[in-house]
């Protein structure tokens, strides 16, 4: 049995479990906007981190460059650029990554190794968007009303001062079932292709990842 594999056939995630993302101590727009961009980045990594493993499984070594090459690019401010860089190239990576399992690409037996260690670093990030859903929603309240009663000069800078979560907080409903759903499929396809055990419930940590029903 593969050594990722574990008790009751779970994964171990990691991180999950250890802590939650911290909740910002005001309301107003700037420390939720702070907030919102922190976790979302730190699950966002997750997510890039199991692309990357998934990407070397399916020998997508095209991708996986400019995936690593997106990554090299960053500024490292946490700006609205960065977010619009990162978002991009994890969607296209997912591209990358769905295609090949729609070709039933066959994997070695490193690349199965490599398909089992991205699993728990794809549920990490579900999780992690999915607790997003409560700060994206209030930073869209308060960035609103701090906008509106900013005046017309005051606007067009507060919009500026806030314009990464502006560009991240409304994408946040859309991720949170996209990223669930991209987890679920890899779980699914890995036991189908005998990568998992048929027996494994490391899904079971994406109970309720996916929003409400």
């Amino acid at each position: 049995m593969p050594a990722m594999l574990f008790g009751f056939g779970k994964l171990k995630v990691p991180g999950l479990g250890e802590s939650e993302p911290a909740a910002s101590t005001s309301a107003d727009a700037g420390g939720l906007q702070d907030a919102l961009v922190r976790d979302y980045l730190t699950a966002n990594s997750s997510i890039q981190k199991g692309q990357e493993l998934l990407l070397e499984a399916f020998n997508k070594k095209e991708d996986l460059a400019k995936l690593e090459q997106a990554q090299a690019s960053l500024s490292g401010k946490q700006s609205k650029q960065d977010l619009e860089t990162i978002t991009a190239q994890t969607k296209e990576a997912q591209e990358a990554i769905a295609k090949s399992m729609e070709e039933g690409v066959e994997l070695t037996e490193e690349g199965k190794a490599k398909y089992r260690e991205s699993i728990p670093y794809m549920i990490q990030g579900a999780v992690g968007i999915s607790k997003l859903a409560q700060t994206a929603s209030e930073f869209i309240d308060s960035s609103k009303n701090e906008i509106q009663s900013a005046g017309l000069m005051g606007a067009a800078k507060l919009k500026k001062k806030l314009d990464a979560g502006l560009y991240v907080a409304p994408k946040i409903p859309g991720l949170i079932g996209t990223t669930a759903k991209n987890a679920k499929g890899l779980i699914t396809y890995g036991k189908k292709n005998k990568i998992l055990e048929a027996d494994d419930q490391s899904g079971a940590a994406l109970e309720g990842a996916d929003g409400p029903k």
